[in-house]
């Protein structure tokens, strides 16, 4: 019989919320409805310390799940970058007598390192390397000796963090489960190369920017940058005199984020009591160029000071990097590869979804593993366990 489980995962960013619903059937992935809501007000912080995000997160929830046709069974919620610190963790292994390394004995580490630390509670760890009798190794499995050691970094959550998204969970009678969306989107957007030759994913938020970067298993950063795409609604809000609702409309419907890639030619009304008044899509570029050019500048500054750049790839995510012109600006901006990231399953194919559809595709690889060692303990390299031993990998 093929088991099945629905998840839901919401991204509850500074500017709005996103939920995915998708469904575990078997060992396959299905995303069946995606949605959002906006959080009314202008907080910059991030908006699980306020109520105002619990109409936008049961809105979201509501649509999401009549879009889906079902109630999910699993709700997971991601962790920002600010709400977590990142600390290394290492933990070892030793046996009387040379031992041959299986999956008990890796996620017998792995489960010992996540209780590392006291004080905090730890959804995530992102593993860095094995020593396996003082040999480094990318997987010991199959490997026999006596003492085993993994080294990985460690996600921390306090407890006041979680208090905060419980007590929003409480008045909407859901439970949860949680996972630090940064690594979500740095396995959803990258490829196993990247990660050891250098790369940064940057993901532009609302109110926020946040850096992912990791190069080999040396360097991991995540930082959150106080900035994001909101700032060029507004700025397009003061220069034009709109309000900032009808501001965003004009850049989703006629932004461009590079001059040179504007249309001279096209003009569209602007939103006013008398009407009457017309802008070129270049004089609406310019003001979005100007402000984004600022934040990618800021960006590679940062990773300037934090020794990342440069790097041999850049993955830029979120709403605003599906402005069109988003990806000649960042070319001229960043050296290296650059690219725009965003989910791969279909209906769901937009920046702005890379956040919820991580967390959705992380959880159900858990799902994956957990379901397939459970019905298939002792099976190895065939089939599932092929397929879960190269996921681990991937992550390793």
């Amino acid at each position: 019989m093929v088991s099945r489980s629905v998840i839901a995962a919401v991204d509850v960013g500074t500017h709005r919320v996103r939920v995915v619903v998708g469904e575990r059937r078997g060992y396959t992935l299905y995303v069946r409805g995606a949605t959002g809501a906006p959080i009314a007000g202008t907080a910059k912080s991030r908006p699980r310390e306020s109520l105002d995000v619990l109409p936008a997160l049961r809105r979201a929830l509501e649509e999401a799940e009549a879009m889906a046709h079902a109630t999910p069974e699993v709700l997971v919620i991601g962790v920002g970058g600010a709400e977590a610190e990142i600390a290394p963790v290492r933990v070892s292994a030793r046996w009387d007598s040379r031992t041959t390394v299986d999956d008990a004995e890796v996620e017998a580490l792995v489960a010992a390192a996540q209780s590392e630390g006291e004080g905090a509670y730890v959804p995530e760890v992102l593993p860095r390397r094995f020593f396996l009798d003082g040999a480094q190794l990318a997987d010991p499995r199959g490997h026999a000796g006596r003492e085993l050691v993994f080294e990985g970094w460690q996600v921390r959550v306090s407890e006041e963090v979680l208090e905060a998204y419980r007590s929003l969970l409480d008045r909407l009678d859901r439970e949860a489960v949680y996972r630090f969306r940064p690594f979500a989107v740095l396995e959803l957007l990258t490829h196993a190369e990247e990660r050891r030759e250098g790369v940064v994913v940057v993901d532009v938020g609302g109110w926020t920017t946040e850096l992912i970067a990791v190069k080999g298993s040396e360097r991991l950063v995540v930082e959150t940058l106080p900035f994001g795409g909101a700032y060029l609604t507004r700025d397009v809000a003061r220069v034009l005199g709109i309000s900032l609702a009808e501001a965003e409309q004009l850049k989703l419907m006629h932004g461009v984020a590079h001059v040179q890639e504007a249309a001279d030619a096209e003009v569209f009304p602007l939103p006013s009591e008398g009407g009457g008044a017309y802008l070129r899509q270049t004089e609406l570029a310019q003001i979005l160029e100007a402000r984004l050019e600022e934040i990618l500048t800021l960006v590679r500054s940062r990773l300037e000071e934090l020794a990342l750049d440069p790097l041999a790839t850049y993955v830029f995510t979120g709403g605003t990097a599906a402005l069109p012109g988003f990806t000649g600006l960042v070319r001229r901006l960043f050296p290296g590869s650059v690219r725009i990231g965003y989910p791969q399953y279909m209906g769901v194919r937009h920046p702005s979804l890379s956040g919820a559809v991580a967390l959705l595709h992380a959880e159900a690889l858990a799902g994956f593993a957990e379901e397939g060692i459970r019905r298939h303990e002792g099976i190895r390299e065939e089939g599932w366990i092929r397929r879960v031993r190269e996921w681990l990998l991937e992550r390793f």
